[in-house]
């Protein structure tokens, strides 16, 4: 948490699902929502760097915002791409399960319990059990970590 400035996490994960999951790539902070008014009444939810503009005035790091939406698509592309190998990805949540570390062994089980699912739509709760951050890059590079530690660029 200290190295992303991460404070505190999230509690209401249906109102702000990505919260203390994206890190910037370029600095290391952690993202933060923003609401973008469109027009009178209407909003859209992006994530930019916490480090953009720390001070006032003045642009920090200069990684791009990303759009809430993209967050969702980029969470089910990068687990249908992780299930493109689920053979190897089932068999190695079975043996983190057989291991000595406990919090490996419950991150295999829930990790395993979606590995049947097939995930087509957002969902937060989903996320939060089995994803530990998306990183993105200024070059619009993204790095899912989930975990077990296994990394699926996108």
């Amino acid at each position: 948490m200290k190295a992303h400035r991460i404070k505190a996490f999230s509690s209401n994960i249906g109102e702000n699902p990505f919260a203390s999951k994206v890190i910037c790539g370029e600095c290391g902070e952690a993202f933060g929502r923003k609401k973008w008014r469109l027009r009178p009444g209407e909003y859209r939810s992006v994530w930019q760097c916490n480090a953009r503009y720390r001070e006032k005035g003045v642009m920090g790091c200069a990684n791009r915002h990303i759009d809430e939406s993209t967050l969702e698509q980029v969470f089910i592309k990068s687990w249908n791409v992780l299930m493109e190998n689920k053979e190897a990805c089932v068999e190695k949540w079975k043996q983190l399960q057989k291991g000595k570390n406990p919090l490996l062994a419950y991150r295999a089980e829930k990790l395993l319990e979606y590995a049947d699912k097939d995930v087509q739509t957002f969902d937060a709760e989903q996320m939060h059990v089995i994803l530990e951050c998306i990183v993105t890059y200024e070059t619009g590079k993204l790095s899912v970590r989930y975990l077990d530690g296994t990394i699926v660029e996108l």
